[in-house]
């Protein structure tokens, strides 16, 4: 699970600790607080602390959901921060309709869908260890074709070493030549990879993604994906993509 910085959550506990209403509004942030500020005025100090108690159980529901997302996220260079505003969001339209009883009772569920249960380690079937795939590695010199819905090729090198990457182009000589990436990313689990990279200059910005498959020791499977973006000072951005699959052959 990821671990939160407190500074991410603690401005998003603070309002829901200063304001309140007998049915909250989530429809905006602006009549998400007045609502808030009402409900808040009906509570008496007692009262008061069990409300701030069940939405701390609710915002940490909402923020357990989204690791996958954040995970990602922050793969590809982006803060604890930029999440704030989609966990507001989420905040609004989960509160939403809601008077103080039905907060509390929302609670009840959350916490009792998380208790912890007794967790029974079935013993090992041997004949189904011996099924599962052994660890492999993905470090070599890669290359190959990939080939597009059009029918065009697009030649591949990627060398692999640990869980790092360079990726390779063929420039105007024809020869390989290295990408120099703003961000990069290089992610391995059991026979699968995924790795690629993010850069920009002048109005364009582009993302690269390889999805790496093992086959065997000298063969990979990969889907590839480009994606950019144009966009002038604050204008709206033209975005366009294109995607290719084939294969790659460990030379070295």
């Amino acid at each position: 699970m990821i671990k939160y910085s407190p500074y991410l959550l603690l401005p998003l506990t603070l309002l829901v600790s200063i304001y309140g209403s007998p049915t909250i509004d989530g429809s905006s942030e602006a009549l998400f607080e007045s609502s808030l500020l009402e409900v808040r005025q009906t509570l008496n100090e007692q009262e008061s602390d069990g409300f701030n108690q069940s939405l701390e159980i609710i915002l940490g529901k909402i923020v357990r959901d989204m690791d996958e997302s954040v995970a990602w996220g922050m793969m590809l260079g982006m803060g604890e921060e930029d999440f704030q505003p989609l966990i507001l969001a989420n905040m609004l339209a989960t509160l939403d309709g809601k008077d103080v009883a039905g907060i509390h009772e929302l609670a009840v569920i959350i916490s009792a869908e998380s208790a912890e249960e007794p967790v029974t380690v079935p013993e090992a079937d041997v004949s189904e260890v011996e099924k599962a795939a052994p660890p492999v590695s993905f470090d070599g010199d890669w290359r190959g074709f990939i080939k597009l819905a059009d029918g065009g090729e697009i030649r591949l090198k990627i060398l692999i070493e640990g869980d790092s990457y360079t990726s390779f182009y063929k420039n105007a000589d024809d020869e390989w030549e290295s990408v120099v990436a703003a961000v990069s990313y290089y992610e391995q689990l059991a026979d699968v990879v995924m790795l690629g990279w993010i850069n920009h200059g002048g109005v364009w910005t582009e993302n690269q993604m390889y999805s790496l498959s093992y086959v065997n020791s000298s063969k990979l499977d990969v889907v590839w994906t480009r994606h950019v973006t144009n966009r002038v000072s604050s204008d709206d951005g033209e975005s366009w993509n294109v995607r290719a699959e084939g294969e790659l052959i460990r030379i070295d």
